[in-house]
């Protein structure tokens, strides 16, 4: 049998057991591919996570310091030859109200620039005033707020919140995402439950902290050079050197800064307790002048009462007096007045029968005169007949002489009897209207004479609740004193009190002094801050698995090939000998 023949054979084994050799070749490469997968992945972890830090400008050094940093130390630090760009800041904890839960939030001062630990904002806006403020958004934190929601704050300590801050309630105007903080741990705090949860950012005006707590720098150079490899490190730690030569000499200075601010405190202390003594000593005697003033006050008050309620109840008494005299002289002017309207009615009832007995008269009168005009007018009238007899002219003129006569005494007798009705009704009238006058000034004398009674009453009921107020005023006045004395006593106690514990921190502030030691500042680099260091041992890990599970695999596919292998050996065994009788190799075969 030729090569030909012996590899046709080959091929012809292959092609019955496909499913096999498919099953090899598929876990031999899955192995290759995961070790690969994983293999290749910690390395882009890292490069990924060194652009978003290059993108967003993380800082390379963080200083921190026992006794705080001051502006001095931020513009010494950025002389140092290999410092790019500074940043000084202030950072707190404070605890926040979520779920009705106190959690810790950290405050810090959002970057006044695009130089340092920028942040990515993703939705809303960044604050543009004091109370504003934004916070992360995303799975690495454990509180969540919606844009616009309300964040109070408190500090957790016995020191108030709005000692180092301007305002202690900020609203979320912004959600943010930062390489500072790539975790779902923010750090453990002194306040609360110890564990940060979440971060908040406001404006840097709105500290009041006076020194920075954090200044962040970045190197030169520093961004071309991958942060997770030795270079950059080796990069960072020649600067780091010179800022930690460079503390050495803050670290005193700050230590006479504090020494000095220290005593010119003391100093000041002390001038203000000598002050505070004499000014709460004269206090303390213009009160107990004032309490004796007022006692003297109050006495001649409560004589000045007793004379007047004394004179005002005479008053009272004689204008009483006066009401009585003035009803009897009006009960008097009643009588008479109602004696003459009986005595008017009387006349009016006479008159009334003499006004009916002259309206008679007058209306029969009146129709007398009709009459007599009618006949006038009748005779006239026959007189202008041209053909009337002289001897009916005569009579006719006589009866009209007569008639005419007799009408005038008629009219005349009517008009003396009217004018007498007239004259009556006047005097009647004026009778009447002399009644209505004497009644209205008895109504008018009434009137006054109630308003009297009135202005009497009110006049001792105002006086009474005036004395009763008075006599109010007066026990007030006495428990105010009271009062006054024991609230002297007690301030008196209070105040050399407040003056014993002021002189007793005075002196406590001097032994303070002798023991404030010298700061220490602290220069930290990325290997120093946790999502730095968890994400790259996050991806260590990873490292290290590619250098274990795949070997899993490996033997995995060994065992299979080797089972499948001897498998076939069996099964071909005889086809093994023919090959061998044919005189192939070991190696061919």
């Amino acid at each position: 049998m030729t090569k030909g023949s012996l590899r046709k054979d080959i091929l012809r084994d292959i092609k019955k057991s496909l499913g096999r050799f498919i099953s090899i070749l598929a876990i031999v490469a899955l192995g290759v591919a995961f070790f690969s997968g994983v293999k290749i992945a910690p390395q882009d972890m890292k490069n990924t996570a060194d652009k978003y830090y290059d993108d967003y400008n993380l800082m390379d050094i963080r200083i921190v310091s026992t006794l705080g940093l001051t502006e001095g130390d931020l513009d010494e630090i950025r002389k140092i030859e290999g410092i790019e760009d500074t940043f000084g800041t202030y950072t707190l904890d404070a605890l926040a109200e979520y779920n009705e839960k106190e959690v810790v939030l950290r405050v810090h001062g959002l970057p006044q620039s695009k130089n340092i630990n920028n942040v990515n904002l993703l939705e809303g806006r960044l604050p543009e005033r004091s109370g504003e403020c934004v916070i992360e958004k995303g799975k690495n934190n454990s509180i969540t707020v919606s844009l616009g929601s309300n964040i109070k704050l408190h500090s957790g300590k016995d020191e108030p919140l709005s000692d180092s801050l301007k305002s202690t309630e900020y609203k979320v105007v912004g959600m943010v995402q930062t390489p500072y903080y790539l975790s779902f741990e923010k750090g453990s705090s002194d306040i609360g439950n110890g564990q940060v949860r979440n971060f908040i950012m406001i404006p840097q005006e709105d500290f009041k902290m006076g020194i920075f707590t954090d200044i962040f720098a970045t190197v030169k150079g520093a961004r071309k050079l991958n942060s997770y490899r030795d270079e950059y490190f080796d990069a960072v730690h020649k600067v780091t050197d010179r800022v930690k030569n460079l503390a050495k000499e803050r670290e005193i200075l700050r230590y006479d800064d504090i020494l000095k601010e220290s005593r010119e405190k003391l100093e000041k202390g002390k001038k203000e307790y000598l002050e505070k003594k004499h000014y709460a000593e004269g206090k303390l005697e213009k009160a107990l002048k004032e309490i004796e003033d007022g006692k003297s006050k109050v006495e001649n008050g409560e004589k000045k009462l007793i004379e007047e309620e004394r004179n005002f109840n005479i008053f009272i008494k004689s204008g009483k007096e006066q009401i009585v005299k003035a009803e009897m002289e009006l009960a008097k002017e009643q009588e008479k007045y109602e004696n003459g309207v009986k005595i008017y009615n009387e006349r009016k009832a006479l008159a009334n029968k003499g006004f009916k007995s002259a309206e008679e008269q007058i209306k029969k009168g009146e129709e007398r005169i009709a009459t007599l005009e009618n006949k006038i007018a009748e005779i006239k009238a026959a007189l202008e007949n041209p053909l009337l007899p002289e001897e009916e002219i005569k009579r006719l003129s006589v009866s009209l002489q007569t008639t005419i006569r007799t009408l005038n005494e008629i009219k005349e007798k009517v008009e003396n009897v009217k004018k007498e009705l007239e004259e009556k009704k006047s005097e009647l009238a004026k009778g009447e209207k002399e009644l209505n006058k004497s009644k209205a000034i008895l109504a008018l004398s009434r009137e006054k004479l109630e308003k009297e009674k009135v202005k009497l009453q009110e006049s001792e009921r105002r006086g009474l609740e005036e004395f009763k107020e008075g006599r109010e005023k007066i026990q007030k006045s006495k428990a105010d004193l009271a009062k006054g004395e024991a609230e002297y006593k007690d301030s008196k106690k209070k105040a050399y009190r407040e003056l014993s514990n002021a002189w007793k921190k005075i002196e406590d502030g001097e032994k303070d002094l002798k023991k404030i030691e010298k700061g220490k500042w602290y220069v930290l680099d990325r290997k120093s801050h946790y999502s730095y260091v968890d994400y790259g041992g996050a991806a260590d890990r990873i490292d290290a698995l590619s250098k274990v599970f795949p070997v899993f695999f490996a033997l995995v596919a060994a065992l299979v090939c080797l089972t499948t292998m001897t498998r076939m050996v069996d099964e071909q065994r005889g086809n093994i000998g023919t090959l061998k009788a044919l005189g192939y190799g070991s190696g061919a075969i």
